[in-house]
C-alpha cells in the first residue's frame, strides 16, 4: 500500500484537502458549482468564513495512528505533517493580510486547547515568524496577555497550556530561551516571596494551593523548550530548579492529609506508592521537580512524549529574527478571590479555585514502562487537558484520547489511571462522577489494550479497600456497579470470595454489597441474579418491596372497636401491640379509600369517624398509618409516590399539631421502615417528607445518630448508605432552599431594574414633550398627539415608580429571606457535628449491646465507620462549613471535647484540607 512513497503522500494530501477544505494559497474549497457555474471573483477576495481556516489548524498534524508501529510508516507520516504545514504557512500569507486577529485567535485556541499538538502549532509560527515577523510579534504579544487573563480569572488550564506554547516557541526560533526561563523564575520568586512573607500560622492554606499551582506550571512547561531552551542556558535553568527546591522544602505542607483515598496506610512507606498521594495536591509538586531533577541529572532534556516537527525547517526558522517576550506580572496575592470575614472562608475559597488536580498511583512501573519520570507526568498532564476541553462531546473525548495525544507508546495503562484517579479525586472530582463512568466504559469498547490495566488498577483499588475513604470507597462501588452493567454484568466474582465469610461491616464486603446493590438499581433485578455464583446471591439483599399492610384477622373482620387503654400508650412513635392490631385492620381501609382518590378533608372526616387516632394510640400514630398507607399506594412509580404523599399532606400535618416536636422523626422512621429493603425509595420518601415539610432536617439527623447509637446491628452496606443518605438528603434539601432566595432575590432586582429604567425613559419623554411645548406654537400644531404622549408617559411613570416602591418594599423581605436561608445552613451543619460528636462518645455508640456477645464488635465497627463518616461530610462541604469552621473547632472538636485524640485531629483536618 504505501511501497511508492510519493503516491501516498498525494493521496493523504487530497484526502486532507477533501477532510478540512482548505487548500492553502488556492482558498477555500467551497460547494460543487451550480449549472450556470460561479461568478468569476477578484483574486484578492476570500471567503467570509472562518471554518476552513479553522478546519485546517483544527487537523494540522493529526495521525491516524500512533508513531512507533511501523518506522517506514513513521517516516511518511511525518514528511506529510510536515508538508501540510509548510503549505499552511504559505497559504496562510491572505489571510494574515485580510483577518490577522481571527488568524491570531484561532493559533492560539489550538495551541490551548489541542495541548498534545502545541509544538507543531509553535513550528508553524515559527514558519511563518520568517515570511510575517510583525504578525508574530503580536502572536506573542497576545499569547503573553492570554496568560495574564487566564490567570486572573483562574482558567488554571488554559493558563498551564499557553504557558507551554510559549516554552515550545524556543525550539522555533521565535523566543528567546533566557526571557522564556526568566519569566518561569520570576513564577517562582514570586512563590518563594509569598513564603517568607505570607501568614504561616494557618498552615499556608491562605496562599499555598496557589502558589504550588504557580511553581508547579512552571516546571511543566520546561519540557516543551526541549534541549534548545535548557542547554542554551544552563545557568538559568540550573537556578531555576534550584529555587523550586527552595520553595519546595520551605511551604509549610508537603501532603495535604485530609486529601489523601488511602488515610490510613502509612506514608513512610515509600514503596507503597497509594500512600503517597493526596489526590494531586501538595504532594504532585515534589514529583514533578524530581523527575525535572533527573533530567538535569541525566542531561535528557528531550521527551519522547512530545512530538516535535521543527527539524526539518531548522534552516528556514533560523531566518527568522527571535522576539522580546512581554513581562507578564504574577501578582503574589491569589486572583480572583473575594475578600471574606473569615480566614477559614478564604482558605476554602482558595482550594475550590486551585483544587488538586487528582492522582492515584495504581500501577507503578507498569504505568511508567521504564520510561523516565517525566514522561508520565507529561502523559498525564495531556489526558487532563483532553478531558477539560473536550468533555462536552465524549466520543471525540474518547477518540482524542485513545490516538490524539501524539504519544509513541501504548497510552492505556497511563489513561486508565489517570480517568480513575480523576473519578476518586477529592474533595470533589472535576467533572460529575457520572462523565469519568462513561468515558471509562466508552474507551474499555473502543481501545482493545484498554482491559489489561483497567483489570490491574480494580485488583489494586480491591485489595487496598480496608484502607480507604469512605466517599471513595463509595465511588468506586458505583463506578463498579455503572461498569458491570454495561458490559453484561460479567465478572470474575469468585476472585472476591473472601468476602463471603467476612461479617458484615468488613470494608470489602460492604463494596460488594454496594455495587451489587447498585446493579440492581441499574439492571433488572433478574439478570443481576443470573450473573452472580450462587454463594454471592445473599449479598444482594432482599429484593426491594415496600412493608406490606397487614390485613384483617377473622376475629376483627368485624366493625372495629377501640381497645381499652390503648390510646396513649405508644411512646415516640412506637404503638402499643393492641393499637398495632387495631392499625393492620385500619390499613387495608385506608389503602382501598387512597385508592379511590378520596380527599385529604374527606378522609379525616373518615378517621374521626372510625376512631382511627384514638384506636392506634395517638396522633403520631395516625400519621404514621396514613405515611405507611401513602407510600404503599405510591409503589408504582415515583410520581405516583409524590402524588399520594402530597394528597395527603395536610391529613399528617394535621396529626401533627397536635403532637410534640419529636413526631418528625417518627415519620422519618416510618419511611425508611417502610422501604428498609431499597435505600434509594427510602431517600426519595424522605426528600418528600423534607418538601411537604412534615419532618425537619433536624428531625433527620436525629434519626440518622439513633442508628448507630442504638448498635442494633453492625454497620453494614445498606446501613452506611441510609445514613450518608439521609445527612447528605438534609444539606441538599437546605442548599435547594437557600438557592431558591437567592433566585428569588436575583428576579426581583431585575425587576427592579426594569422598573427604574421604564420610569426613566417615561420622565425623559415628559420632559421632551414640556419643552417642545414652550418652545412654540409648531408643537400646539396636533395638540391631541401631543395630549396622548404625554397622557401615556404619565401612566407610564406612575406605574413602573408604583412597581419600583412594592418592588422596594418587598426587597428588604427577599433578602432577609437569603440571610435566613443561610443561616438555615450554618446551624444545621452545626447539628450535624453535634450529632458526629455526640455519636462518637465513648459511652454513646452500641451502648445497648454492651452485654451481649457482639457488643464490642458492632461499637468498633460504629465508631470507625462514623470517623470515616465524619472525616468525608466534613471535607465534602468543608467550602459550607468554613463559615462556622472557627466555631466547629473551638466547640465541638477541641482537645478538652471529651473526644479521642484522633477524631479531633481528623475533623479539623477535614474541615481545613
Amino acid at each position: 500500500m504505501y511501497a511508492d512513497g510519493e503516491e501516498a503522500r498525494q493521496r493523504a494530501r487530497r484526502r486532507q484537502e477533501v477532510r478540512t477544505g482548505y487548500r492553502g494559497s488556492q482558498g477555500p474549497r467551497g460547494p460543487p458549482p451550480p449549472a450556470g457555474g460561479f461568478k468569476r471573483k477578484r483574486e484578492d477576495e476570500i471567503e467570509d468564513s472562518p471554518h476552513p481556516l479553522l478546519a485546517a489548524l483544527f487537523t494540522l498534524g493529526d495521525r491516524q495512528r500512533p508513531r512507533g508501529a511501523d518506522p517506514v510508516l513513521d517516516e511518511e507520516l511525518d514528511q506529510f505533517i510536515s508538508s501540510s504545514m509548510e503549505a499552511l504557512s504559505k497559504g496562510l500569507n491572505r489571510d494574515l493580510a485580510q483577518r490577522p486577529e481571527e488568524v491570531c485567535t484561532l493559533l492560539l485556541d489550538c495551541a490551548a486547547e489541542l495541548s498534545p499538538k502545541c509544538a507543531v502549532y509553535a513550528t508553524l509560527a515559527g514558519l511563518i515568524n520568517s515570511e510575517e515577523p510583525k504578525f508574530v510579534e503580536g502572536l506573542v504579544a497576545r499569547a503573553a496577555e492570554g496568560v495574564s487573563q487566564a490567570l486572573a480569572c483562574a482558567d488554571w488550564t488554559r493558563f498551564s497550556c499557553l504557558l507551554r506554547f510559549l516554552a515550545a516557541l524556543v525550539p522555533a526560533n521565535v523566543l528567546h530561551p533566557s526571557a522564556v526561563i526568566g519569566q518561569l523564575r520570576r513564577m517562582v520568586n514570586v512563590a518563594l516571596d509569598v513564603v517568607k512573607t505570607g501568614d504561616m500560622q494557618d498552615g499556608g492554606r491562605l496562599w499555598q494551593p496557589y502558589t504550588d499551582f504557580l511553581v508547579t506550571s512552571a516546571l511543566l512547561a520546561v519540557p516543551w523548550g526541549g534541549p534548545e531552551m535548557a542547554e542554551s542556558a544552563p545557568n538559568d535553568m540550573q537556578q531555576l530548579l534550584a529555587a523550586a527546591r527552595s520553595y519546595q522544602q520551605a511551604r509549610p505542607r508537603q501532603m495535604q492529609q485530609a486529601l489523601r483515598p488511602m488515610p490510613t496506610l502509612d506514608p513512610a512507606a515509600a514503596e507503597d506508592l497509594a500512600a503517597l498521594c493526596d489526590s494531586g495536591g501538595a504532594a504532585r509538586l515534589v514529583d514533578v521537580l524530581e523527575a525535572l531533577e533527573d533530567m538535569q541529572t541525566k542531561k535528557g532534556w528531550q521527551a519522547i512524549s512530545i512530538q516535535t516537527y521543527h527539524q526539518p525547517f531548522e534552516a528556514q526558522l533560523a531566518t527568522g529574527q527571535p522576539h522580546s517576550l512581554p513581562l507578564i506580572v504574577i501578582p503574589s496575592a491569589p486572583p480572583g478571590i473575594p475578600e471574606f470575614p473569615s480566614p477559614m472562608q478564604t482558605a476554602a475559597a482558595v482550594l475550590q479555585t486551585y483544587p488538586p488536580v487528582g492522582g492515584l498511583r495504581m500501577l507503578g512501573e507498569a504505568a511508567e514502562g521504564g520510561r523516565a519520570k517525566i514522561e508520565r507526568i507529561i502523559a498525564e498532564q495531556l489526558i487532563l487537558d483532553t478531558l477539560h476541553y473536550f468533555s462536552s462531546d465524549r466520543l471525540e473525548c474518547v477518540r482524542r484520547l485513545g490516538r490524539g495525544l501524539q504519544l509513541p507508546y501504548d497510552v492505556e495503562p497511563v489513561l486508565v489511571e489517570t480517568l480513575l484517579s480523576q473519578l476518586l479525586c477529592l474533595p470533589h472530582s472535576p467533572h460529575p462522577p457520572v462523565a469519568y463512568m462513561a468515558l471509562l466504559g466508552n474507551c474499555q469498547e473502543f481501545l482493545p489494550a484498554f482491559s489489561k490495566p483497567l483489570s490491574a488498577c480494580v485488583k489494586m483499588l480491591y485489595a487496598n479497600v480496608p484502607a480507604m475513604d469512605l466517599e471513595v470507597a463509595r465511588r468506586f462501588a458505583t463506578w463498579l456497579a455503572h461498569h458491570l452493567t454495561n458490559f453484561d454484568c460479567v465478572w470474575p466474582w469468585t476472585k472476591w470470595s473472601n468476602v463471603l465469610s467476612a461479617p458484615p461491616s468488613d470494608p470489602q464486603r460492604r463494596v460488594v454489597e454496594a455495587a451489587l446493590t447498585h446493579m440492581s438499581e441499574l439492571e433488572f433485578r433478574e439478570t443481576v441474579l443470573q450473573s452472580l455464583p450462587e454463594d454471592f446471591k445473599p449479598l444482594l439483599g432482599p429484593e426491594p418491596k415496600v412493608q406490606p399492610l397487614e390485613g384483617p384477622t377473622e376475629a376483627a373482620a368485624g366493625e372495629a372497636t377501640v381497645p381499652d387503654g390503648a390510646a396513649g400508650q405508644a411512646q415516640n412513635g412506637h404503638a402499643a401491640p393492641e393499637a398495632a392490631s387495631v392499625a393492620s385492620r385500619f390499613g387495608p381501609q385506608l389503602l382501598q379509600k387512597v385508592r379511590e382518590r378520596v380527599m385529604s378533608d374527606d378522609m379525616r372526616v373518615w378517621m374521626e369517624e372510625q376512631g382511627i387516632e384514638a384506636a392506634v394510640g395517638g396522633p403520631v400514630q395516625a400519621a404514621q398509618l396514613v405515611l405507611h398507607v401513602a407510600l404503599v399506594a405510591g409503589i408504582k412509580s415515583m410520581t405516583h409516590m409524590a402524588t399520594a404523599l402530597t394528597r395527603y399532606q395536610p391529613l399528617m400535618a394535621s396529626f401533627l399539631l397536635r403532637a410534640d416536636d419529636h413526631a418528625g422523626e417518627a415519620l422519618v422512621k416510618t419511611a425508611m421502615e417502610v422501604w428498609s429493603s431499597s435505600t434509594q425509595k427510602a431517600l426519595l420518601a424522605l426528600g418528600h417528607l423534607l418538601r411537604l415539610k412534615l419532618a425537619t432536617p433536624l428531625h433527620v439527623v436525629s434519626w440518622a445518630f439513633s442508628q448507630a447509637t442504638s448498635g442494633e446491628e453492625a454497620p453494614s452496606a445498606r446501613a452506611l448508605s441510609q445514613v450518608w443518605g439521609a445527612l447528605d438528603a438534609t444539606v441538599r434539601h437546605l442548599f435547594v432552599g437557600r438557592e431558591e432566595a437567592r433566585q428569588e432575590v436575583s428576579s426581583a432586582e431585575e425587576m427592579l431594574a426594569t422598573s427604574r429604567s421604564i420610569a426613566e425613559n417615561a420622565q425623559r419623554t415628559l420632559a421632551r414633550v414640556e419643552a417642545e411645548a414652550a418652545a412654540g406654537p409648531s408643537f400646539s400644531a396636533n395638540p391631541n398627539a401631543a395630549n396622548f404622549v404625554q397622557q401615556q408617559a404619565a401612566m407610564q411613570e406612575r406605574e413602573a415608580l408604583a412597581s419600583v416602591e412594592g418592588l422596594e418594599a418587598g426587597m428588604a423581605a427577599k433578602q432577609a429571606a437569603v440571610s435566613a436561608a443561610e443561616d438555615a445552613v450554618q446551624a444545621h451543619l452545626l447539628e450535624i457535628f453535634r450529632g458526629f460528636a455526640g455519636a462518637l462518645t465513648d459511652t454513646a455508640v452500641g451502648a445497648q449491646q454492651e452485654e451481649t456477645a457482639e457488643g464490642p464488635a458492632i461499637k468498633t465497627s460504629w465508631r470507625t465507620v462514623l470517623t470515616g463518616l465524619l472525616r468525608a461530610f466534613a471535607r465534602h462541604h468543608h467550602v459550607e462549613a468554613a463559615c462556622t469552621a472557627k466555631q466547629v473547632s473551638a466547640e465541638i472538636f477541641s482537645r478538652d471535647s471529651g473526644l479521642s485524640n484522633d477524631v479531633v485531629v481528623i475533623a479539623n483536618e477535614s474541615l481545613h484540607p
